[in-house]
């Protein structure tokens, strides 16, 4: 029976860290990830929820715009929160740039949280960075 109250307790408790993990945790995740690979790190962002993975098609031709785009900027240096948004306690959106040598891509999360759970609503990225300056 001890047994069995602390394998609940157990799991209980991995699924309350993970169902509250923020929208900046999850973004910081996503760059840890993107250092390394830019395709594991979408995967990672888009598996926060399960209704786009259903869209591969998508996932895959945002995954495919990207690698494209990445080798005119040069190498990668890093990334910085510009500004942050939120609708109530239960929608936010991230502006970052990721730097680049040439010059730095602007990435755009959405998050939402219906119940007790972040996940993804909404993902795009620019080279616009100079449109957050309007």
């Amino acid at each position: 029976m001890k047994k069995i109250l602390l394998i609940l307790c157990l799991l209980s408790t991995a699924y309350i860290s993970t169902a509250q993990t923020s929208p900046e945790e999850l973004t910081k995740v996503f760059f840890e990830k993107y250092k390394k690979s830019p395709s594991e790190a979408l995967d990672y962002l888009f598996g926060t929820n399960p209704y786009m993975t259903k869209n591969k098609d998508a996932v895959t031709n945002l995954k495919e715009q990207l690698q494209q785009s990445i080798p005119l900027f040069g190498k990668y240096v890093g990334y910085e929160k510009l500004k942050e948004k939120n609708i109530g306690t239960f929608f936010k959106t991230y502006t970052y740039a990721a730097k680049y040598q040439r010059q730095p891509l602007r990435f755009i999360f959405q998050y939402y949280k219906a119940e007790n759970k972040w996940v993804l609503f909404n993902f795009k990225f620019d080279d616009q960075i100079t449109k957050e300056l309007d």
